[in-house]
Parts: C-alpha cells; sequence; structure tokens
C-alpha cells in the first residue's frame, strides 16, 4: 500500500481473505479506525430505547467522554446518568460497593420502572460479578434490572456488543399465555417503516399491528404488548441473538426474515412468513409496481458509478447486488463482515461486477488517504462521502427498519431525484447525529 492509497479486497478475492477471521473484513493485525460518522445507535443509545428505564453507565472517565458527549448531540442526556470509576476503586475492588450506591440513588432519585447497567471491556477484563449485583438490586429496589456491555474487545465475535444490547432490552419481557394475531420485530432500532406494505397486508389477514420496543410511552405498556406475542420478526441480523434467545426464554417464535432491496429476496420472505402465520399474503401487486420501478431504474440509473457505505446499511453485499442489476457501477463497498445469508450475494458480485472493491469499515489506512481517490456519481452513506469524491450523496434511515417492496421502490425513487452534494460533509455528519 502506497502512501494516499487505501487498503482494499477485490470482490474475487474476498472468501479466500477473510477465511481465516471467521468471515470478518476488518484485519486482525491493523489497528482500527474510528470513522467520524461512525456513531449512532450505539449500546448506550439502544438501551435508551426501553421506555420509563434509567441507564447507568458504571465506566472509566476516559470512555465516559465519548458517551456523554454523544448523548447531548443524541438526545438521551436526560435518560443517562454516569459513574466514573476511578484507578484506586479498580485496585482495591470497592468499584463494586460504589456501584450499588448509585444505583440506589438513582432510582431513589427518579423512580424509574426499570434499570440497565451498562459497563465497558474493562469489567471483562476484572471479571467483576455485575450479574451478582443486578440479581441484588431487583431484590432490594423491586424493578428488573438488565446489563449492557459497551466492550469493544467482543466485537466480531458471538458476543458482539450491537447483538448484546438487542438481548438485553427485550430481556426484561417475560412469559406469558401468547396471542397467535400478534407478532413483534426485533433487530431494527424502530418499527418497520410505516409505509411498508407488511402493514396493511397484517390488517387484511386479521393479524394485530406489529409492535417494537420503541412504539411504547411506559413499561407496562411495552411489556404487556410485546410479552403477549407469539413470535418475533427479525428483520436485521443485529436481532439474530435477541431472536433466539427469546424463543428458549419465552416461547415467542423465532422468524427470521432479513430485509432485502431484491425482489426475488422479498417474495421470498413473505412466502416464508406466510408459512409460519399459516397465511396467504397476497403480494402480486406490490412486486409489480416494484418491477416497474426497476425498470424505469435501469434507463435513469444506468453506468452511474456507486460507492456504498455502511449507515443505514444492514446488508450491504444484498444492497450491492441490488444496486449492480439496476445496471448501476458499483465501484467500493464498505464492509464489516460477511454474513452467512449474504455469501450468496458475494458469490454473486464476484462473477457479475468482478472489479468491486471491499474496504474494511475499521481500516485504519482511510484515516491517512489522499487525494487520489476516485470519483464517483454516488456516495450511499456519510461514512463513504468522508472518503471519495462524489457528485450526489443519498442518505439512507439509520434506524434499518425498511421491509418489502416499497422500501425498494422509496431508495430506487431517492437514487433517481438524487441532489447535487455540497461538500459540507462534517455538518451532515452532525445533523444526522452520527458523531463519535
Amino acid at each position: 500500500m502506497t502512501n494516499g492509497e487505501i487498503y482494499s479486497i477485490p470482490i474475487f478475492g474476498l472468501d479466500d481473505e477473510i477465511s481465516s477471521r471467521k468471515n470478518q473484513v476488518n484485519r486482525k493485525e491493523a489497528m482500527h479506525y474510528c470513522s467520524p460518522s461512525g456513531g449512532g445507535w450505539g449500546v448506550v443509545k439502544v438501551a435508551c430505547i426501553v421506555p420509563e428505564t434509567e441507564i447507568l453507565f458504571a465506566i472509566p472517565i476516559g470512555c465516559g467522554r465519548h458517551g456523554s458527549i454523544a448523548s447531548f448531540y443524541d438526545g438521551t442526556a436526560d435518560r443517562l446518568s454516569f459513574f466514573i470509576i476511578e484507578e484506586v476503586d479498580i485496585v482495591m475492588g470497592s468499584h463494586i460497593e460504589k456501584i450499588k450506591e448509585a444505583a440506589k440513588e438513582l432510582y431513589y432519585e427518579r423512580r424509574p420502572k426499570g434499570m440497565i447497567l451498562c459497563t465497558t471491556c474493562m469489567d471483562d477484563l476484572l471479571g467483576s460479578d455485575y450479574d451478582g449485583i443486578t440479581a441484588e438490586l431487583e431484590k432490594e429496589l423491586g424493578i428488573p434490572v438488565g446489563r449492557g456491555k459497551m466492550n469493544p474487545i467482543l466485537s466480531d465475535t458471538p458476543k458482539d456488543p450491537s447483538l448484546m444490547i438487542q438481548k438485553t432490552i427485550h430481556d426484561f419481557l417475560e412469559k406469558v399465555d401468547k396471542d397467535e394475531k400478534k407478532l413483534n420485530v426485533i433487530g431494527s432500532f424502530e418499527n418497520i417503516d410505516r409505509d411498508s406494505e407488511l402493514h396493511e397486508l397484517f390488517a387484511c389477514n386479521g393479524l394485530d399491528p406489529i409492535s417494537h420496543v420503541s412504539d411504547f410511552e411506559t413499561f407496562g405498556e411495552y411489556k404487556a404488548e410485546m410479552e403477549r406475542a407469539c413470535g418475533n420478526i427479525v428483520i436485521s441480523p443485529l436481532g439474530s441473538v435477541a431472536g433466539k434467545y427469546l424463543e428458549k426464554k419465552i416461547g415467542q417464535k423465532y422468524m427470521p426474515v432479513y430485509s432485502s432491496y431484491r425482489k426475488d429476496e422479498i417474495d421470498k420472505s413473505y412466502e416464508i412468513l406466510g408459512s409460519y402465520l399459516s397465511r396467504n399474503f397476497e403480494t402480486s401487486e406490490y412486486s409489480k409496481l416494484l418491477q416497474e420501478k426497476i425498470l424505469e431504474a435501469r434507463i435513469k440509473l444506468r453506468g452511474l458509478s456507486v460507492a456504498l457505505g455502511t449507515n443505514g446499511v444492514s446488508r450491504s453485499f444484498d444492497l450491492a447486488r441490488f444496486l449492480v442489476e439496476l445496471g448501476m457501477d458499483v465501484r467500493y463497498v464498505l464492509a464489516r463482515s460477511v454474513i452467512e445469508v449474504d455469501k450468496k450475494n458475494v458469490d454473486w458480485l464476484r462473477v457479475h461486477s468482478p472489479h468491486i472493491k471491499v474496504i474494511p469499515n475499521l481500516e485504519p489506512s482511510i484515516a491517512l488517504h489522499g487525494e487520489s481517490l476516485d470519483k464517483v456519481d454516488i456516495c450511499i452513506g456519510l461514512d463513504v462521502a468522508k472518503i471519495f469524491e462524489c457528485k450526489y450523496l443519498v442518505e439512507l434511515e439509520n434506524s434499518m427498519n425498511h421491509f418489502g417492496y416499497r422500501s425498494s421502490i422509496k431508495l430506487i425513487d431517492k437514487l433517481i431525484s438524487k441532489e447535487a452534494f455540497d461538500g459540507d460533509i462534517v455538518k451532515r455528519i452532525y445533523d444526522a447525529n452520527l458523531v463519535t
């Protein structure tokens, strides 16, 4: 790698490159780059989704700086309290009792209906017994106390913090009688896009409205509505651990139907949902509208070059394939990993778009790049707009709640009606609450 170049992996060599690191795109031997637009839905912000709860973050002061500043930008500062752990507390082991006292003080001051105790990788190294702490607090305070971890040392492992926090925010749910007409959605940060035809199809088939933890204003409503669901629709890989856990804990069926922009995959998703629910979803009209929009896109978007980022993208290679199928020239894909369901898309791209370069999203050479990078027509995501010079910028919803035919139509419309990028990337990152 020479000065001004970013390390990348040719799509045709991606399998060989990642096979030795459990399908992770980022290099083990490299330091990790923290993108200015890498914020958004971090562990603590996700924890704040649960209504009428308080988050106590027990943390060293260096890590706490990031969390406290970010909370003012994303509007969670009023739900988040910090207990700063000092070195002497760690050495003496006194931080355990002090955290208990801080939790009690927080409870008696604000009287939340629940609490989540968040800690960092420091406690993974120390082996602190936080399960014992939460059990003791639950008994004394009479409220449920969850456990969250912001521990990047476990990133890209089966206990990745972004997976485990989804488990945390649903662990308050308990086993009750199930309603076969009721389902939840997990894995996204908001309910499925309200414009999605899925809501109409559920109503037409006599099913109750889908619930998501962010829908509710009270802790009681959240529990009452989500506990009675017979299953959980998992639309993002982020919800996989939580979905499997809830199936074992409270008997809610695990229904993985990861969101896709591709028409064939959307067709299959509705077939799978129909089999889960013993329903026949009539989707032909919605499917026809998407096919018509695809034909329009192949005329208006053909040949436009694209750099694809990670902001708002749950499945990078699914989206890359969709764009290539529209006739677009995808040149760069930022990615963190290749999940099992997307290996077929990587195989397809290797044949149909072999010039694609895959850039690890935490690649340190991103921070050192010069001015010699390619110019592209469209950047999808603020993280790639920070790297590449582009004529147009398309931003996706960072809540990753897209699902169905209309979501794909909405994306195509964004691409067709794209606006010229004014170049003020810093302002756009701040406006999107993505500052790290």
